[in-house]
């Protein structure tokens, strides 16, 4: 029999609030139960009435927009019947509860990471979301379909040239996008993306320098940023790959019994590690300086500009880093997360590809973000097949 209700939903959010659901059953196929855009706390919602009682401040006005959303949908049901003999309850649904705005959604999964000081996974989220912007300028989340995401993929590849890591990268932001507006009750569908192959390629060389490279950098001698560049680098080979961010903001109250200890800025693991002499002696140069050790940079209270502040200062040093390099005779395009990655390199060949002991050097969260690091290790698979082969 046909019928129009509200309903809560059993998982309450966050706050302690379940999500109100709109249901419709027009006796024909599965009812349709879908979030309206209210959550109240059980004490506040009147299960025989289906009304918010008078424990919630705003109940006359949520009641007042539930009444119209239920008086829409038995019209709706209504003229369905009337015109054609059937009523689908999914359309219906659709209709008095239209599909949120896809970057609505969007924008609020990015606050989200400005809570956790996440600025730089901000910039990322507002770029890939700028680039859909370019290609769907009005986009809902009923309008995610799976031929929608492979027109955004052929799209990304052949009118943005991107890579296809990149359109890779771009479409798992939107796909967690997605699954966000899920958990916040905006849409209650399958998942498009499940039903997807999202496009990758091949992974792209990290350019390293070799360990004669390393020594040759080392012993040129320098001056001005190109040797604040070039020291910098250095420190970051030398601490295990430390983080262009962590580099900037070391300062010598991190080291204590000759070792040294600091909270990672990307993922806030504490790492530590003996103070050997190379280290020491890059520290004793500028250890004159007060505050941060290379004395680029202040600590500051505001999360946010320290974050752009930082993003200056990388700019700066890889332009004078690259300027270093080609000093030093070495021609490869170098960046200063090259340090990290060379790290990892001659890592992996001194401890006969010792991942786990390199992931918790390198403070990666993952095993498989080290192998990504890593490579494809030739030098490991013909040991292994000599000493198979040739016993």
């Amino acid at each position: 029999m046909p019928n129009v209700y509200f309903e809560l939903r059993d998982t309450p959010n966050k706050n302690g609030e379940h999500r109100i659901r709109l249901v419709i059953n027009t006796g024909s196929g599965y009812p349709s139960r879908k979030a309206t855009k209210f959550a109240v706390k059980l004490h506040e919602w009147d299960r025989v009435k289906q009304k918010v009682n008078k424990h919630h401040p705003a109940h006359f006005n949520i009641n007042n927009a539930l009444e119209a959303q239920k008086n829409k949908a038995i019209n709706e049901m209504s003229l369905s019947i009337s015109t054609t003999g059937y009523a689908s309850a999914k359309d219906i649904s659709n209709r008095v509860l239209k599909s949120t705005d896809f970057y609505k959604i969007a924008h609020e999964k990015i606050a989200q990471f400005a809570l956790n000081d996440s600025y730089g996974t901000i910039k990322r989220y507002q770029s890939i979301i700028n680039k859909l912007h370019e290609f769907a300028p009005k986009l809902h989340v009923s309008d995610i379909t799976p031929q929608f995401i492979y027109r955004y993929q052929d799209w990304l590849l052949k009118n943005k040239k991107n890579a296809p890591n990149t359109v890779q990268s771009n479409i798992k932001a939107l796909n967690a996008i997605w699954k966000f507006a899920y958990d916040m009750e905006y849409i209650n569908s399958n998942n498009p993306f499940n039903k997807i192959k999202i496009a990758s390629g091949a992974p792209i060389a990290k350019e390293i320098l070799t360990f004669e490279e390393i020594e040759k950098l080392q012993g040129v001698p320098m001056k001005g940023y190109r040797e604040i560049a070039r020291d910098m680098f250095m420190f970051s080979y030398y601490s295990a790959g430390m983080r262009f961010s962590d580099v900037l903001l070391f300062n010598v109250s991190m080291i204590k019994n000759n070792r040294i200890a600091y909270i990672t800025g990307k993922n806030e693991k504490l790492l530590s590690f003996p103070l050997h002499n190379r280290l020491k002696a890059i520290i004793d140069k500028y250890a004159i300086n007060a505050g941060t050790l290379f004395g680029m940079v202040q600590e500051l209270k505001n999360k946010e500009k320290q974050f752009k502040n930082i993003g200056n200062k990388q700019a700066i040093i890889n332009k004078y880093l690259q300027f270093a390099c080609n000093d030093a005779g070495i021609y490869k395009k170098i960046s200063f997360h090259c340090a990290r990655h060379t790290f990892a390199h001659h890592a992996n060949e001194i401890s006969n590809r010792n991942v786990y002991s390199i992931k918790n050097a390198l403070g990666h969260t993952t095993i498989n973000t080290t192998e990504i690091y890593l490579g494809n290790d030739t030098n490991a698979v013909d040991t292994l097949l000599n000493k198979l082969y040739h016993s």
